[in-house]
């Protein structure tokens, strides 16, 4: 029989590469090479496998030997490049995109690569002069426009990277990803239905895409559409299950894990998921560190550097939960650093003046890439490295596979853990995480006393009237100023039970500011219910914090979310003197209001199930003695429970990380440990 010939058994590798089968696009090359060794286009394609596959080394030595049969060849150099800055061999990388360039100036993956290797060593200020005035020179680039307008973005220069997309698009009406990113773009800024419009025109093109049906289901989340919810639940359950995921997949899977919070896949699939998406890490993270060396047994440094990396250092939900806390934590015992990845120096409100003047070292590395951060942490020498952030935009999960500090922890970000081998503990309590439920996490649980964090005190403003909040005169005002995001089916039908069963009665949520058509999906749907639609009632916006607690007092109580509870919406509530009424859940998202309740004394406004819940509302809607009771038990409460002891639960938060560190420095592998309560 007549053996094919090398350039037959390259197309088929080829067409095996091109449709993301690298095994055998990678056996077949390799064939190639046997037959003839001097196959330039081979031993580049195969270097480009190995890069794609994570073996970084493997592809410089390959594409090495494939440029030094053709210096000339273009494309081999930009792999170059690409494999070099994957193993942060950063001056390298830009050597090889410039070499690129110099033999082909309007290549767009070189100038691209180039901007992204720029970002790496010198930050995104120094990316994007560069992306600009190559442009400026050469400006039909439709890819170099897309990736100024990721730059513009990450920088948070909203517009100018709309301007950028609308660019690329111009240019290249079918780059379908362009779409999909101005469509990113567009949700940042609340323009949901331009969004929409943009992720529908990029699944016309490409609709394998995994990005826009991601968007498209958090739009849906976000304006409360529960039927175009349950169409793009789907759409993620099949992406989940999906059986190979790029080098860069591990995003969009982690933006499925973190909407899994929202609505729940099936556990089995959610992971199988989270294995995908730790090795995808993993192979991200191959080669960019060092490997840390075993800890010397001796006595603990006199200060342990602890470094918080987050986006939230300001006017968030984390930043006004953490206010206090990091000035309470004992400065003579810990060296507080701050890695910011999101600037928040120009916002009016004061929390992030506040939280940077508690750290030892405030770092704004928002301008640089995951690689460069981590080689940052590593070169600062923190000890222990606490992420607050998880799967929220600028995820931190490729920091922490690349493994920059000694122990590193997840905590407060979201619920739950993450899906990287690198991170070492989960830090909870024993309602979140229950004994014998250790399991169900990747990280080994370090269970705080008490509460899983506490909040910071804050003022409360005189009252406005009834009429001034939009309230109807009379009647009890059920509130729910959860994160629209997380009201589902079962709970809007739950309230709406509620509301047929107290007569007079209205719902007041949250404001939709520019989305307004979230308000008519829920009166819509309330209106399916039997429930006349104005006895929903929308909050205007309030100016600050203060404002917003001190219309807490027209509410009776906070109806509370069951699949992700509410958490700084509870906090805010029962800090203002408002109960929350949850219900008793099976997880963490679902136990957070619950271990709040716990802290502050009310474990009788924790329903059993869905019946208990709606009596529960029910009855303490019509007996106004009974609420009365609650109202003042949760105000005495506040001064002698844990919720709001921000001091007591510093000292907790410090056993802690004093226990990480001392199993690591006895050369212990991460456990789980429970921190035992003081003494009141």
């Amino acid at each position: 029989m007549e053996l094919a010939s090398p350039e037959s058994v390259f197309e088929i590798a080829f067409a095996h590469h091109v449709a993301g089968r690298l095994r055998q696009a990678e056996e077949l090359y390799g064939q190639v090479l046997q037959a003839q060794p001097d196959h330039v286009e081979a031993r580049h394609l195969l270097g480009a496998v190995a890069h794609q596959s994570g073996r970084h080394e493997d592809a410089v030595r390959l594409l090495g030997d494939a440029l030094r049969l053709r210096p000339d060849h273009v494309d081999a150099q930009c792999n170059l490049g690409s494999a070099l800055r994957a193993l942060g061999r950063l001056d390298e990388a830009i050597i090889a995109f410039a070499t690129a360039l110099k033999a082909q100036p309007d290549h767009p993956a070189a100038l691209s690569s180039l901007g992204l290797a720029l970002r790496d060593r010198h930050g995104l200020d120094a990316a994007m002069n560069f992306l600009s005035t190559a442009l400026a020179l050469a400006p039909a680039i439709p890819a170099a426009w897309n990736v100024l307008g990721n730059m513009l973005r990450e920088r948070g220069l909203a517009d100018d990277a709309v301007a950028a997309y609308r660019r690329a698009v111009v240019l290249a009406p079918g780059f379908a990803e362009a779409h999909a990113n101005l469509g990113n773009t567009l949700v940042g800024i609340a323009r949901l239905d331009d969004a929409a419009a943009c992720y529908r025109v990029a699944l016309a093109l490409r609709p394998d895409l995994a990005e826009p049906r991601v968007g498209l289901f958090s739009i849906a989340l976000t304006l409360c559409d529960f039927a175009t919810v349950d169409q793009c639940y789907r759409h993620i359950v099949a992406l989940a299950d999906a059986p190979s995921v790029p080098r860069q997949g591990w995003r969009i899977l982690g933006s499925i894990a973190y909407r899994h919070l929202f609505r729940r896949l099936p556990e089995s699939l959610y992971i199988s998921m989270s294995d995908r998406i730790a090795e995808s890490l993993a192979a991200l993270a191959a080669g960019v560190l060092a490997p840390l060396a075993r800890p010397k047994v001796g006595a603990r440094p006199a200060r342990l550097k602890i470094g918080f990396i987050s986006t939230n250092f300001g006017n968030h939900a984390v930043g006004q939960v953490a206010l206090d806390l990091f000035a309470a934590l004992d400065h003579s015992r810990f060296e507080l650093h701050a890695i910011s990845r999101w600037d928040r120096s120009a916002e009016p409100q004061p929390y992030h003046r506040r939280m940077r003047s508690a750290f030892d070292g405030f770092h704004e590395w928002g301008i640089y890439a995951p690689s460069e951060i981590s080689r940052r942490v590593r070169a600062l020498g923190i000890d222990i490295l606490v992420d607050l952030h998880g799967y929220m935009d600028h995820a931190s999960p490729e920091i922490l596979a690349c493994r920059p500090a000694p122990v590193q922890v997840f905590w407060l970000g979201h619920a739950g853990g993450l899906a990287v081998d690198a991170c070492d503990y989960l830090i909870c309590d024993a309602v979140t995480v229950p004994a014998g439920e250790e399991r169900r996490y990747r990280q080994c649980v370090a269970r705080l006393p008490e509460i899983y964090h506490c909040a910071s005190p804050h003022p409360i403003a005189a009252p406005p009237t009834r009429a001034e909040c939009g309230l109807p005169d009379s009647g009890f005002v059920f509130c729910a100023f959860n994160n629209p995001e997380k009201i589902d089916r079962a709970a809007f039908a739950a309230w709406m039970d509620i509301l047929c069963a107290s007569e007079g009665s209205v719902l007041w949520l949250s404001d939709p500011g520019a989305m307004a058509s979230r308000s008519e999906y829920l009166r819509r749907a309330a209106a399916a219910h039997g429930v006349e639609p104005k006895r929903l009632v929308f909050a205007g916006w309030a100016p600050d914090k203060d404002t917003h607690l001190a219309r807490h007092a027209h509410a009776g109580m906070l109806l509370d979310t069951f699949t992700l509870n509410a958490s700084t919406t509870a906090l805010d509530a029962l800090w203002a003197g408002c109960p929350v009424l949850t219900m008793r859940g099976h997880d963490f998202a679902s136990r957070i209001a619950g271990t709040m309740l716990h802290a502050i004394g009310l474990d009788d406004m924790i329903a059993a199930d869905l019946p208990a819940y709606r009596a529960a509302a029910v009855r303490l809607s019509r007996d106004p003695a009974a609420l009365a009771a609650i109202k003042s038990r949760l105000a005495a409460n506040r001064a002698t429970h844990p919720l709001f002891d921000v001091r007591r639960f510093a000292r907790h938060f410090e056993m802690a990380l004093e226990t990480m560190w001392s199993k690591h420095m006895a050369g212990e592998k991460p456990r789980d440990f429970d921190v035992a309560p003081l003494e009141r």
